[in-house]
């Protein structure tokens, strides 16, 4: 009776066990980020934000490609405050989690979405405070919110290699789509690479 209670006990332990191992593994495989939704208040940028995701969508196209073949747009927010700096930049989804994104420290903001995609939005703002003063006049959170389950962070990312940590002089240069806002237009767009432009550089004015 004793021996009988005991080995109850066992198999119900293992089960405990075996029910923690899957919980566990499931959360792992759904670790992605959850994002909320930005929608933009000013007329021409949110113009510009749909103008760009028809370029992309119809690269994607001529390619025979979509978002489903691990292709991201991406906006990123930057300059302040009278200079702001909207660049956008279409990645595969792992160099822009594994080298855009986690390697370039940039801050995930949540996501935009248009009638066509959603367009992930970053910054190289880190104060939270400081990204609210420059770009709440133009957009704003709506509380809604979605799991992108690709956005994680990267197991890999220090991987050691033979002489340490992998890939520290790794050079990747995206070319983005740029545009400023002076607080009351917009300019022209440029086209460049992952360089730092001066605000008063030509391709600009």
């Amino acid at each position: 009776m004793i021996m009988d209670l005991k080995i109850k006990e066992f198999f119900i332990l293992i089960l405990l066990l075996l029910c923690l191992y899957g919980c566990n593994a499931e959360k792992n495989d759904n670790s992605g980020f959850i994002l909320e939704e930005f929608v933009f208040d000013n007329h021409q940028l949110d113009s510009i934000v749909n103008s760009v995701a028809v370029l992309y969508l119809n690269s994607l196209s001529k390619n025979n490609l979509s978002d489903d073949n691990g292709k991201v747009l991406i906006l990123e927010l930057s300059g302040c405050p009278n200079n702001l700096l909207f660049s956008f930049v279409c990645l595969e989804k792992y160099d822009a989690i594994y080298k855009y994104i986690f390697r370039e420290n940039k801050r995930i903001v949540g996501y935009n979405k248009t009638t066509l995609t959603e367009v992930v939005l970053l910054s190289d703002i880190d104060d939270l405070t400081d990204l609210g003063e420059c770009f709440s006049d133009i957009m704003h959170p709506t509380g809604n919110i979605k799991e992108f389950q690709y956005l994680k962070f990267p197991k890999d990312l220090y991987s050691n290699g033979s002489q340490g940590w992998a890939n520290f002089d790794l050079v990747f240069d995206p070319r983005f789509i740029v545009y400023r806002y002076d607080g009351k237009s917009f300019s022209a767009p440029i086209s460049t690479t992952n360089v730092i432009w001066s605000l008063d550089h030509e391709g600009f004015d």
